[in-house]
């Protein structure tokens, strides 16, 4: 994988980001379950009673968040 693509796909844990956001992790949860928040992915469980999965990407929660990247900036100067 190269550093352009894992930038882009670097995950952050639900904990670390309930606290950039301000919130408790099961109401972070619960938001992403709700499809209230777009900070990722919410895998359901294959089997009964089986817990979900949060996949939360760091591009996702900046952008959520309103940070905007170095690289980004950079990249929409140029473009403009």
């Amino acid at each position: 994988m190269t550093k352009e693509k894992s930038e882009k796909c670097q995950r952050v844990s639900v904990a670390d980001a309930a606290k950039e956001i301000g919130c408790h992790p099961e109401y972070l949860r619960r938001k992403m379950a709700a499809k209230d928040w777009d900070l990722g992915r919410v895998v359901t469980p294959k089997n009964k009673g089986g817990q979900h999965e949060y996949f939360i990407f760091r591009t996702k929660l900046d952008k959520f968040l309103g940070i905007e990247r170095r690289e980004e900036s950079e990249n929409n100067e140029k473009v403009i």
